[in-house]
Parts: C-alpha cells; sequence; structure tokens
C-alpha cells in the first residue's frame, strides 16, 4: 500500500510540473535546434515517485546514501543510519521530476566538464550526481547536476546545465534542485528542547565522583542557586546561567551508534524539570572532541504533582505531553552518540570550582 506522506509528494510533483510546464511553454521555441526542447527532462517520472526508496547523491569526493524505511522514514547510511529531513528528500524528488527542458546543449565531454556535468569521475569534475532507485535497486532517474546559469527566485525557478546519466546529450534545463554529497546537510537536526524555565535542578558528576549542584526551590523563581558553596565564597552567576539553558538549544557537528565511544569516563550531567521529565547526558571528550549520549525517563511523583495546572507562565508541561517527550527523546537521540560544539558541551561538564567566583571580596 502506498504511503500517505509519498502520495501527498506525487501530488506535490504534479502541481510543480504542471506551473513549471506553463512557464517553459510558454516561451519561444529556439531556433536551429535539432532536438526538441519542451516538457519535463525526465518524462512521467512524476507516476513513479512512489516507487523511490532510495536516494543516491555523489560528487569527485564523498557519496551518500538515503534510504526509505519503516513508516516512510528516511535515514542516512553512512551516518549510522540517523534520520534525514523529509522536507529535503521531497525537495530533491520532487524537483527531478520538475526539471523542464529550455534547450539542447553539447555533446562533447570537455563541454560537459565547462558546464559542470562531466561524470564525477572525470579529473575537475563539478558535478552532483543525483540518482533515484526503486526497493529493487533498480534505476528511476539519474541526473549530473551541473552549474547555474541563472540563479532561482522566488518567482521563477534557476536554470541549471544537466545531463542524464548514460545520456551525452547536455541541456539546458529549467527547476529547483539542489543537493549536495555533504552528509550533514542532510541530517535532521532537531535534538531536544528543554526551556529554562521548567528547570528544577541540575547535577554534574565527574568521574571521580566530585559533584557540582545547581537548584531553584520555587518554579516561580527566576534565580538559580549553587549548592554547598563554600564558605566565604560566592558563586559564578553567569556560568550557572548557561547551565540552567544547555538544553534550550542543542545542535550537533557529527553522529555515531550508541556504543561506539567509550563512555566510561563521561562526565555525567542530570537534568530535572518542575513537570517531572529527566534527562541525563554523558559528555566524553573524542580524538580531541566532545561527544554526549542523551536519555531521557519520567519522574513520575513528580509529574504527579500537575504543577503545570497552576503554572502563570505556562512554561511547564501537563504529565501526557513529559511522557511523549521522554518517548521522543529516546526514540530520536538515545540510540546514536552526538558530537556537539565545545561552547555547548561546556555548559554540561562544570567542575564545583569553575561555578565559584576566585575573588569573593
Amino acid at each position: 500500500m502506498r504511503s500517505r506522506s509519498l502520495g501527498i509528494l506525487v501530488a506535490a510533483a504534479i502541481a510543480a510540473v504542471g506551473a513549471a510546464g506553463w512557464i517553459v511553454l510558454s516561451q519561444p521555441e529556439q531556433s536551429g535546434s535539432q532536438i526538441t526542447a519542451k516538457g519535463p527532462l525526465f518524462p512521467k517520472l512524476d507516476d513513479k515517485l512512489n516507487d523511490v526508496a532510495t536516494l543516491l547523491v555523489a560528487d569527485a569526493k564523498q557519496s551518500i546514501s538515503i534510504v526509505r524505511g519503516a513508516n516512510d522514514t528516511w535515514t542516512l547510511k553512512e551516518k549510522a543510519d540517523y534520520p534525514v529531513r523529509a522536507d529535503a528528500v521531497k525537495k530533491t524528488v520532487v524537483g527531478m521530476a520538475d526539471l523542464r527542458l529550455l534547450e539542447p546543449r553539447s555533446q562533447n565531454s570537455e563541454q560537459h566538464l565547462k558546464m559542470g556535468v562531466g561524470e564525477i569521475d572525470q579529473a575537475g569534475s563539478e558535478a552532483v550526481r543525483i540518482s533515484l532507485k526503486d526497493a529493487a535497486g533498480a534505476d528511476v532517474a539519474a541526473v549530473l547536476l551541473g552549474k547555474v546559469k541563472a540563479s532561482e527566485t522566488t518567482m521563477r525557478p534557476a536554470e541549471i546545465f544537466m545531463r542524464k546519466v548514460g545520456d551525452n546529450q547536455a541541456w539546458l534545463v529549467q527547476g529547483r534542485l539542489e543537493a549536495k554529497a555533504d552528509p550533514m546537510s542532510w541530517l535532521d537536526k532537531e535534538t531536544l528542547k528543554v526551556v529554562r524555565g521548567r528547570i528544577m535542578s541540575v547535577d554534574i558528576v565527574q568521574p571521580d565522583g566530585s559533584k557540582a549542584r545547581v537548584i531553584r526551590t520555587d518554579p516561580k523563581k527566576e534565580e538559580f542557586d549553587l549548592a554547598d558553596v563554600p564558605e566565604g565564597k560566592k558563586p559564578k552567576n553567569s556560568e550557572i546561567g548557561g547551565i540552567v539553558g544547555g538544553l534550550e538549544f542543542v545542535n550537533f557537528d557529527d553522529v555515531a551508534k550508541a556504543g561506539a565511544i567509550d563512555l566510561s569516563q563521561a562526565v555525567t550531567t542530570t537534568y530535572r524539570t518542575y513537570d517531572g521529565l529527566v534527562v541525563e547526558l554523558k559528555t566524553v571528550k573524542h580524538d580531541g572532541k566532545p561527544w554526549v549520549h542523551f536519555k531521557a525517563s519520567v519522574d513520575a511523583e513528580q509529574a504527579a504533582k500537575k504543577l503545570a495546572e497552576a503554572d502563570e507562565r505556562k512554561v511547564l508541561l501537563p504529565p501526557e505531553e513529559v511522557e511523549k517527550e521522554a518517548k521522543a527523546v529516546n526514540t530520536r537521540l538515545s540510540p546514536w552518540i552526538h558530537q556537539v560544539p565545545d561552547y555547548r558541551s561546556d555548559n554540561f561538564t562544570k567542575k564545583p570550582d569553575d561555578l565559584i567566583l576566585k575573588d569573593a571580596s
């Protein structure tokens, strides 16, 4: 049975092809051309979009494989089968069906290189090869994406040099298609977002057992306190602010399967919210880069207090939403470990001394 999401993709493609067709066919034909420059580059591709099971993107340096899985999820093979952005896949596949011929260009391989549509294994090639395959591995469509002659605007598609894979005829086409073989440009980088207004406490435990604790005794308070401040010392409030806001936006630069990196010497950071969410992070340096593993659970006793009902700021969540949130973290993030920027990981790894002013006078 065909999925609803891919059915929507087909409908979008048909609509897009129809609109683009009016633009191209309303233009005067190129005089002197021996090849008719009308219609789509890939006739009837819009009828086969539901058959696409794999999207391959390659250039002279690298290649990636994006595969459709259960429930129409798309994952990137080269990055531990991490989820990719479904909208990016749809845009690329629909963009292939939406390509419209403007005029034929050279069949000469040297000219192909100048237009950016040479074979990707040719010296100096700048082409990006995009291939669509069905579940059996058979080709649905494949193109060499070349240089842009006229950039895309909100009012009209771009004009781009292209060539079908296996065909010497190059074309100037009209369409909205761009793709990179850079794997990170495809990944779904949405991790989690827990605003500081929900935070109740944060515990940071070093591998040696030393611990820093940041707490807030009342969800209506703005200020957080550092626990166990030595006598005569004062907390460094600027560092505390970074910790409690550490989960408001978490981006990442790379990803690997959970278990690929040893976490035995990781710093363990536990965020607890007033509505019962518990997020545990384990952070470790690997090859000089910080990697973080995320795991979530629900503090049933805290969630049962149902503080969201009296939350004037409307930041706390009801118990059922907290349950969904924890499940989403464990489904979307826990099977992997994420490389995060240093400035992000710093908030998760503060030592007790880092949170004390050196001069308390």
